[in-house]
């Protein structure tokens, strides 16, 4: 059986030719994934039929490399790119992730984007058309909306969000 580990293995040996990229991306897709794939309770010893035919397991896979470029302090466009490539990779694989469109979301500074969202929760959208709207799973979809419960300043002003009315959305 393949599984997601030998898949990142075969792009690193037979995908990247330079020395030092495949250092690179095996620190990224062996050593830094490997937390936020815990997180989403997606191991490495996944088979790849799996994930093929498994949304809820693309979605979390989806989540985790969007939690590892969201806490990339350093290099964060060089590190996107190299998630994207590996995901076309998997693509040639058969495993279609939409990161394209999810990584679009992380390039709004957390301020647009929170007020982008504050907008459209005015507008009464449930937690799924909020998802689709924005292009992402639930995962950071409720980090944001907990942002907004908790409170976020805007402008210096410290603005808590009707806490009900957010908590009412989580639930949807």
């Amino acid at each position: 059986m393949v599984d997601l580990k030998n898949i990142i293995e075969l792009y690193i040996s037979k995908g990247i030719i330079e020395a030092a990229e495949k250092d690179h991306v095996r620190q990224l897709l062996l050593v830094e994934l490997k937390p936020y794939l815990e997180e989403q309770h997606l191991p490495y010893e996944i088979g790849i039929e799996s994930l093929q035919v498994r949304v809820e397991y693309r979605q979390k896979m989806e989540d985790a490399f969007f939690d590892l470029l969201r806490k990339t302090t350093n290099s964060k466009e060089y590190t996107q790119q190299r998630i994207l490539l590996f995901s076309e990779y998997l693509k040639k694989q058969g495993v279609i992730l939409t990161l394209d469109e999810i990584f679009m979301r992380e390039v709004m500074n957390p301020y647009e984007r929170l007020v982008d969202l504050l907008k459209t929760l005015h507008e009464g959208k449930t937690k799924q058309q909020l998802m689709d709207y924005y292009s992402i799973s639930r995962k950071p979809l409720e980090r944001d909306i907990n942002e907004l419960v908790n409170g976020t300043k805007i402008l210096g002003q410290y603005y808590p969000y009707r806490r009900t009315w957010c908590l009412m959305m989580m639930s949807l």
